[in-house]
């Protein structure tokens, strides 16, 4: 197994380590010795282990070590994370149509195992994903090679189209057309391979790629290879444009150099790997579990995920003494492990550390100054409708603007300016705001009657909607800095642009805002809202959970437009899903997870990218960590 003495080397290397609190770089230099060179003894090009090890340098020189951690074991969950990163960080899934049958392009140099892998990969989608695929029989030139596509295809119950010798792009061509008439939504081209990469292999491959605009190009190397397969990949990226790529005979590689090296030096993932001869012996290709084998670590890393735990819970114990102490109202709460699913407009998140909602000013000074002390990292939250948070939660303390904050009442009239302020708090809905706006007959206000945030979000992002923003109405606001100064800022102070604001950028928490509204018909303002809330009804997905809005407009495009127009209205990751009602939202359809929405917005903005060349930027924000 590749590394297989990898963590006894660590060990020795990191018994020089015992005892101290802190790691410096001459510690970690000795340790790192012996990573470098096993790495480059397993076949790993040395840009790509130059690149690692000063990462991992970079982590843990300085890094505290925790109370039940040694330094070398915290120094092996380090190079355990990077190893993960390295080889991609996340599962990385194939790229599917919506509508039609999805075409994948398998190509590679010959003895890589194409033609047995493309039936595998055929077989997983069939047993796992319920799919329909076709087999089609590109490969014209090799003897036997279609004979040997119908023997493992007829073992594994697919379907195969084969013409003989011919066009392979026409025959591809005609395989696409067998496959609408005949129900399978799922085509594997098993393409002509060579000894090595020439001109008229690729000329081929373009041809058919630009025939039948394949999802997935997917390229099958022999991990055995090493830096051939490395080198392979590079190629064919260059001149095809590959996806993705299958690893074979990953069960006899020694030295793990292919694993490593590919996705650092293409950019391109490893999505799946053959893992032994039977024909349901391939799997999606886990960057974190590879990780972990080759560094042999399983009860490792159990043990220190073990000691990271207690260590939480001592932390918390002594974190709860402290807020008990600085709660002095009955508005201010706090609680640990909070799952932030119940806190967001999309239904999903993990548990934050702790959840902390500050009664008044001085509560929340004392918060900021204890986490501060702590060293505890933290986020302001309003009503969660622009969030995203990821599947492991926040290691972190997410302060919560509601309850004491949520109130909102006519300040005064300016008789003589014709104007009226409104005070709301930043805990208050934008809605009931716009709502106490029309009920005192001032508008102004009407756009923002549908927007489901609360006014302290709405500063942050400038929140807008049917050509008004809250730039137009906002007069000032009441701000906290980080070091509990409060601060009373006109509207132009804040830099108040399309959706954004300096008020992240400066760490400020908003108190409250003042909105200078004018004299209006209440009866026309209720009419208006109405409308607003109708085509809110007709063009919006109300009925499921979302952020709002996911990507930001392009200037001179609609993002929804574009998602469109790249044939992705109704696509979907697991529970994720592209709205079939307003292809800018991203919703919640079936109990989805941060990853799956993840995942989703990735292909949209490849595939949008693709077909225009415009580079979609996501609106939602997020928190936690993200693969």
């Amino acid at each position: 197994m590749a590394f297989e003495g990898l963590s006894e080397k660590l060990n020795a290397a990191f018994k020089r380590l015992r005892g101290k609190g802190r790691l410096t770089e001459n510690d970690v230099r000795e340790a790192m010795r012996e990573v470098r060179l096993a790495l480059l003894e397993a076949d790993v090009s040395y840009k790509v282990v130059k690149d690692f090890v000063a990462k991992v340098t970079e982590r843990a020189v300085g890094s505290d070590v925790l109370d039940s951690l040694t330094p070398a074991q915290q120094v092996v969950k380090i190079v355990n994370e990077e190893l993960t990163n390295l080889m991609g960080g996340g599962t990385a899934k194939l790229s599917l149509a919506n509508n039609g049958p999805s075409i994948v392009m398998m190509v590679g140099l010959q003895g890589a195992g194409k033609t047995t892998t493309t039936a595998k990969l055929a077989g997983y989608m069939k047993k796992m994903h319920s799919k329909r695929p076709l087999l089609a029989a590109c490969d014209v030139y090799r003897p036997a090679a279609i004979e040997q596509l119908k023997v493992v295809g007829g073992q594994l119950g697919l379907p195969i189209y084969e013409e003989g010798q011919g066009d392979p792009v026409k025959i591809a061509e005609n395989a696409l057309r067998h496959a609408r008439d005949h129900g399978n939504d799922l085509v594997f081209l098993d393409t002509a391979g060579r000894l090595h990469v020439d001109e008229a292999l690729m000329d081929e491959l373009k041809r058919m790629k630009a025939t039948v605009h394949p999802n997935e190009i997917l390229l099958v190397v022999d991990a055995m290879t090493g830096q051939d397969a490395v080198n392979a990949a590079g190629a064919f990226d260059e001149a095809l444009g590959i996806d993705g790529v299958v690893l074979t005979k990953l069960d006899g590689d020694a030295r793990g150099g292919a694993a490593l090296s590919i996705k650092a030096a293409t950019g391109k993932p490893i999505k799946f790997v053959g893992t032994g001869e039977k024909l349901d012996m391939i799997e999606p290709f886990h960057p974190d579990r590879m990780a972990s084998r080759i560094l042999g670590m399983g009860d490792m890393l159990s043990f220190i995920e073990k000691a990271q735990q207690t260590y939480d819970e001592k932390q918390a114990k002594k974190l709860e003494e402290k807020l008990n102490k600085i709660k002095t109202s009955d508005r201010g709460s706090f609680r640990f492990m909070e799952p932030m699913k119940r806190h967001t407009t999309f239904r999903i998140g993990g548990p934050a550390a702790v959840f902390i909602s500050p009664g008044s000013e001085e509560e929340l000074r004392e918060v900021l100054n204890l986490l501060k002390e702590e060293n505890i990292p933290w986020t302001i939250l309003g009503n969660g409708s622009n969030l995203l948070v990821s599947d492991e939660g926040y290691r972190g303390a997410v302060i919560s603007m509601s309850g004491g904050w949520a109130y909102s009442g006519v300040l005064r009239e300016d008789e003589k300016a014709g104007k009226t302020l409104i005070r709301a708090g930043a805990g208050e809905l934008l809605s009931r705001t716009a709502r106490l706006a029309m009920e005192c007959s001032l508008t102004g206000m009407e756009f923002a009657s549908g927007i489901p945030g609360t006014i302290g979000g709405a500063l942050v992002m400038n929140a807008g909607a049917y050509g008004s923003e809250i730039c137009n109405v906002l007069s000032r606001a009441k701000v906290m800095t980080t070091e509990g100064e409060i601060l009373e800022l006109p509207a132009e102070e804040l830099e108040l642009g399309y959706r954004t604001s300096c008020i992240p950028k400066k760490n400020y928490i908003v108190l409250e805002a003042v909105f200078e509204l004018n004299k209006g018909s209440k009866e026309a303002i209720s009419s208006q809202m109405r409308e607003l809330a109708g085509k809110r009804r007709e063009k919006q997905p109300l009925e499921y959970p979302s952020a709002g809005s996911t990507f930001k407009r392009p200037e001179g495009y609609f993002a929804a437009k574009l998602i469109e127009d790249a044939g992705l209205k109704g696509f979907s990751v697991g529970g994720a899903m592209v709205s079939e009602k307003h292809s800018g939202f991203v919703i919640n359809y079936n109990d989805a997870t941060a990853s799956d929405v993840m995942e989703l917005c990735r292909q949209v903005r490849e595939k949008v990218k693709a077909l225009n060349g415009i580079e979609l930027e996501m609106e939602v924000k997020r928190l936690g960590e993200f693969k």
